[in-house]
This record gives structure tokens, C-alpha cells and sequence, in this order.
């Protein structure tokens, strides 16, 4: 097998991978990413570079401020964006839900990350 397009019902398996994308935990996150990569999706290969920081955690607050998903945006085709823009939503809502790691920095606390999300979707 040279890719999971080649398995049986490997359109249910990448619904399955992008769904545990909104997971909060970030350890099983990431493994889903690393699994929706292996799928190269034309719509989102391109994005990987800025998609891929926001599952860092020091990451998030820099690549919510260098990728635009907006209409107007270069950075994102317009046939591109409406099959991007799920998957980016729900990492960030796996990021949103997440708990604190237990670390006192201000930069990183929930209160702070979901404001950071909640402005870059405003």
C-alpha cells in the first residue's frame, strides 16, 4: 500500500482523523495531523506551514497572526478555502477546549489562547 487512499473506505478514515483534530488533548492531536498528512489533500498541503504551528503551544499566537483565511486573503485559494477552513477550525477547537498545561505563563493561559482564537475567527 502506497497511501491511505488505497485502503478500503479511506474517505471514512480521514473523516475519523480530521474528527480527533478537536480533540484537546494535544499528544492525540497531533497524531491525527500527522495522519491527515499522509492523505496529501490537495487543498490542504499547501497550508501545512501555517496550519501546523497552531498545534505547537508556544506556536498558536503566531500562526493565527500570519495565516488569513479570509475571501480577500492571497495566502489561501478561493477553491481551496472552503475545504480548508473545517479542518483549521477544528484544531483550533481542540485548542480552544484544551486545559491548561500547568505553566504560569500569561502568554499561554486558556484565557489567553481562546481570546487569540475567538479574535483571529472575528
Amino acid at each position: 500500500v502506497k497511501g491511505p487512499q488505497q485502503l478500503f473506505k479511506h474517505k471514512v478514515l480521514l473523516q475519523i482523523f480530521v474528527s480527533f483534530l478537536a480533540n484537546p488533548d494535544a499528544k492525540l492531536s497531533n497524531l491525527a495531523f500527522a495522519c491527515v498528512l499522509r492523505f496529501k489533500l490537495p487543498y490542504f498541503s499547501p497550508y501545512v506551514e501555517y496550519v501546523q504551528p497552531m498545534l505547537r503551544r508556544e506556536g498558536l499566537r503566531e500562526a493565527l497572526t500570519k495565516f488569513d483565511l479570509s475571501e480577500t486573503s492571497e495566502i489561501v485559494d478561493k477553491e481551496h478555502r472552503l475545504l480548508l477552513l473545517p479542518i483549521v477550525t477544528r484544531i483550533l477547537f481542540g485548542r480552544f477546549s484544551s486545559r491548561g498545561s500547568g505553566a504560569k505563563s500569561s502568554k499561554d493561559s486558556p484565557a489567553a489562547r481562546r481570546a487569540a482564537i475567538l479574535s483571529f475567527f472575528s
